[in-house]
């Protein structure tokens, strides 16, 4: 009776934990593994290294009287660091705190204790440390990540105004480690994020750490034929030594290579030996090399590849572009001949919706092929759970190497999502993703790859390459860009005149043709390599934007027609009906799934995107309803012709420059008899309204219900403080007041 009892119980516990795996979502079984993936699984890793407080001072000269408090701050440069100031509680005025870079002659003058400082401050001032907010001890502090120049000889915090309040300074090493690091506090410690000089800028990447006397074995199961592919390089700083890099199959030496600190990738691909399903260990080993720095040495992606006929993805995404604006989507202008060629060569989707008015959570839904709601996702920062498989991790543990970039230095797409490379354009050169692809050609022809490329022309600050294109005639203010200054000044259709809007909207199209042409370049370098025949290109845009409409010069932070509708192309030479249109309604969260299917990687399980690869083989496409939220209060829902808005708690989104944007609690457009989706019929239609509304706020209910976590993830903080001084992240939010930044 007892063992019968038992195995009753044993079959319940196998079924409830059976149940518990289908609901959690989980990758599919890796065929290529990236070793920083099998980490916890590794067997044998070295002791994490130990990176002490650079500097800690809790007690400072009286600088009452002085017009300034100065320390001096001893940190490497080029190398990453986290500033941060403990003050006093306060309700007034709190110091001012800047950053400053000292030369060699500067900083052996200053010396090296902390001094009150009056008359003309010393060095070159980087910047404010920008984030200001409580610590639970009621003390203001505020943080900057930051890095002095390679020719400083020491970095110099200015303390002015209230320099007395000041309570505590700490400066550390900025390990700036993955996003999807283990949980385990040893192993998380073990991985490291960082960018070396690439052709076209700085390729961020993830790597293992490699300080000498450190090893790393993986056992593995080979692919056909199966290489080792690593980029040996260093963590940033210029004081780093060369690192002796070995690596081993087993007992047998496939690398033993001295690699300088150049801050320079330097990838290898190494033939595995061994038949197909076979075991084998993969040993990482890293001695120091002589020099008279630090060795910190990077092994970078290491992960084993395997030879596939799999097709290249080429994804670009034109951020702010909406649909209207394409000649092959019924626009008048001629913005997009090689869009409209693509479109004629592929398959269009005419009513995409994208999943959010702003790129950070748009983006992740169409990384993830997951809602907002469902992701964590609605403001920019925020992270999608670590065990949330995006697009390139599951390309990339199915064989595919993986790549981000971009035409703006200042846009983040590494901390989007996970991929093998992400470059970010040099800002002293001119900004060409054409670059980039003409280092991926090669690539591209040997191994399948999935490339991401953003294109900010559309976006504003609106400076086309020939402003009057499509408004010669047109002499005013605005004649040659509609600039950063000019966006956050002129926010309202009555801040500019009917003709002035009018030219705002022509910028906007010369910027679209400039995109286009950088698209035609793209594919061009692909098609020169013989290459494009076997890739899969997308073309689509994170959200669109309102030009003169609902409130708006030129803005996009609400989830009005013109916002939401995206183009949506895809085109793959002689495996796709050529010039197919697909009326029914699509969604950017269907990307996920759709790729997926094309590669032959299977779909983790709980998407809310559906699969179109039957549509794109001709088959019919029924019908379903699409959704969007903006910031996670203004919501949308498109059901065939009919687009609803809700704003459920009356919230309104307050952006930095000024501009108030709201949405009524309840909005209707009828896009059959109003195909720009202008005119508001909730009040005429109040009995259609109040439905359309009871649908959405019924669905909102259900993917609460059914959401994968309950918290939304955070990027460190040292990542916000990184983006913060790069340019991307305007301010802070106050905790008070809802708010979007200029850049989203």
């Amino acid at each position: 009776m007892k063992r019968a009892r038992m195995l009753v119980l044993l079959v319940l516990l196998a079924g409830a934990l059976g149940l518990a795996f289908t609901l959690r979502p989980h990758a599919a079984p890796p065929t290529s593994p990236r070793l920083i993936d099998a980490l916890a699984n590794a067997l044998e890793v070295p002791a994490p290294p130990v990176e002490p407080a650079l500097l800690e001072l809790e007690s400072f000269p009286d600088a009452t009287g002085h017009a300034a408090l100065a320390v001096p701050i001893p940190v490497e440069p080029v190398r990453g660091f986290v500033l941060r100031v403990l003050m006093a509680p306060t309700d007034g005025p709190r110091p001012a705190i800047t950053l400053h870079s000292l030369n060699a002659a500067e900083a052996a003058a200053f010396g090296g204790q902390p001094r009150p400082i009056d008359g003309p401050l010393p060095g070159k001032e980087l910047g404010p440390c920008l984030r200001s907010s409580r610590a639970p001890n009621g003390q203001w502090m505020c943080q900057r990540f930051a890095h002095l120049p390679s020719n400083a000889g020491a970095g110099l915090l200015v303390i002015s105004g209230a320099a007395n309040a000041v309570r505590r300074i700490e400066v550390l090493n900025a390990d700036m480690p993955d996003w999807r690091t283990p949980g385990n506090p040893i192993l998380s410690r073990l991985i490291r994020r960082a960018a070396n000089a690439s052709p076209t800028g700085s390729s961020w990447r993830t790597g293992l750490v490699a300080r000498p006397g450190g090893r790393y074995t993986f056992e593995v199961t080979l692919p056909e034929r199966a290489e080792l592919w690593v980029g040996l390089g260093h963590e940033q700083g210029s004081r780093g030594a060369p690192v002796r890099f070995i690596a081993r199959q087993d007992d047998r030496v496939l690398l033993d290579e001295v690699v300088p600190a150049d801050l320079k990738w330097h990838d290898q691909r190494l033939r595995l030996e061994g038949e197909a399903g076979q075991r084998s260990r993969i040993t990482l080993e890293a001695q120091a090399a002589g020099g008279t720095g630090e060795a910190r040495g990077l092994w970078s992606t290491p992960r084993v590849m395997s030879a596939s006929s799999a097709p290249n993805i080429l994804l670009i995404t034109v951020d702010a572009l909406r649909a209207d604006r394409l000649g092959t989507y019924g626009h008048g202008r001629n913005t997009s001949p090689m869009i409209d060629h693509i479109a004629r060569s592929g398959v269009q989707f005419d009513r995409a919706t994208a999943q959010s008015c702003l790129t950070w959570p748009s983006i992740t839904s169409l990384m993830t092929g997951r809602y907002p709601l469902n992701t964590g996702v609605q403001e920019r920062g925020q992270r999608p759970p670590p065990d949330l498989a995006t697009l390139p991790q599951l390309l990339a543990a199915h064989g595919y190497d993986t790549f981000a970039g971009t035409d703006q230095a200042l846009f983040p797409p590494i901390d989007l999502s996970d991929f093998d490379d992400a470059d970010r354009i040099n800002v002293f050169i001119k900004p060409s993703p054409r670059k980039q692809l003409e280092r991926l050609a090669a690539q591209f022809a040997d191994h399948p790859t999935f490339a991401w490329v953003h294109l900010e022309n559309v976006h504003y600050p609106l400076t086309p390459q020939q402003p009057l294109r499509f408004d010669p005639g047109y002499e005013g203010r605005f004649q040659n860009a509609f600039t950063q200054e000019d966006h956050n000044q002129f926010m309202s259709p009555g801040d500019v005149t009917p003709r002035e809007q009018e030219h705002i909207n022509a910028l906007y199209d010369s910027a679209i043709v400039d995109a286009d042409q950088e698209i035609q370049a793209m594919l061009a370098t692909l098609d020169q390599k013989g290459v494009l025949e076997r890739t899969i290109v997308v073309i689509t845009a994170d959200h669109g934007e309102r030009l003169g409409e609902h409130g708006a010069v030129l803005e996009h932070v609400a989830p009005h027609h013109s916002v939401l509708q995206v183009p949506l192309i895809i085109a793959w030479e002689g495996n796709l009906a050529a010039g197919q249109r697909i009326p029914s309604r699509v969604q950017l969260i269907d990307v996920f799934p759709t790729l997926l299917s094309l590669a032959g990687v299977p779909h983790p399980p709980g998407l809310d995107g559906r699969d179109l690869s039957p549509a794109l083989r001709g088959e019919p496409l029924p019908e379903a309803p699409a959704y969007a939220d903006c910031k996670g209060y203004f919501f949308a829902q498109y059901r065939g012709d009919e687009l609803v808005i809700i704003n459920p708690e009356g919230k309104e989104s307050v952006l930095s420059y000024g501009l108030r944007t709201t949405v009524k609690p309840r909005e209707l457009y009828d896009l059959a008899k109003d195909p720009s989706g202008q005119r508001d019929i909730a009040g005429e239609e109040s009995a259609r309204a109040e439905a359309a509304s009871t649908a959405l706020r019924a669905e909102l209910e259900r993917w609460k219900r059914r959401s994968t976590t309950t918290e939304q993830g955070h990027i460190g903080q040292a990542a916000i403080e990184a983006l913060q001084q790069a340019g991307y992240l305007q301010g802070t939010p106050d905790p008070e007041v809802e708010t979007a930044r200029p850049r989203e």
